[in-house]
């Protein structure tokens, strides 16, 4: 039984030192994804939210975490919010990244995003997490599926009406929380 004392001390030991430290290495982080799409069923035009929580059962502080949303097609990036560190959005890659950094043993911060869906069907939304670099278990992903259903067509109605000599009235309706730019000219 002494080797099996020595190294349960050894194993606090190496515990103690990365906390103090802040070292990058711990066999016990504990980190992972849990997560919900609002509303579900979404409707295309209308904003969907994802919130994902980071949550924590290991014993070890967790550092440079950074969790990684990579968005389907059928969706336009509305924004995305964070409640500890930041965040940036690539377009090109349709990557969200959340850059939150050191994760205390107790925090478990959510994170939300939300998109506008374009068209119908079934939409999976694909979230990874990872620490200092390394990828934390064989699977640290998040898949959330959401059915999107045919909704109020996206294309803005416009309207030109004579408003007495020379004046005209110009209205503009489309979908709500949809941005809509008139553009004008003289000619």
């Amino acid at each position: 039984d002494v080797p099996d004392a020595e190294d349960n001390l050894r194993a606090l030991f190496q515990n103690v030192i990365d906390w103090l430290l802040r070292a990058n290495w711990c066999p016990d982080v504990g980190l992972g994804l849990q997560g919900t799409a609002v509303p579900e069923p979404a409707q295309v035009g209308q904003l969907l939210e994802y919130a994902v929580e980071v949550v924590r059962d290991g014993e070890c502080v967790a550092a440079g975490v950074v969790v990684t949303n990579l968005l389907p097609a059928g969706v336009q990036f509305v924004n995305a919010q964070s409640e500890q560190g930041g965040w940036s959005y690539d377009p090109v890659a349709r990557q969200v990244t959340f850059y939150l950094g050191h994760i205390d043993l107790h925090a478990e911060p959510t994170l939300r995003v939300w998109v506008m869906p374009v068209t119908a069907g079934m939409i999976t939304n694909l979230f990874g997490i990872r620490m200092n670099g390394r990828n934390l278990t064989s699977d640290p992903s998040l898949l959330l599926v959401t059915e999107v259903q045919e909704g109020p067509p996206l294309t803005p109605n416009l309207k030109l009406k004579l408003a007495g000599s020379p004046a005209y009235e110009l209205s503009l309706s489309g979908v709500a929380s949809v941005a809509y730019e008139i553009q004008t000219s003289v000619d």
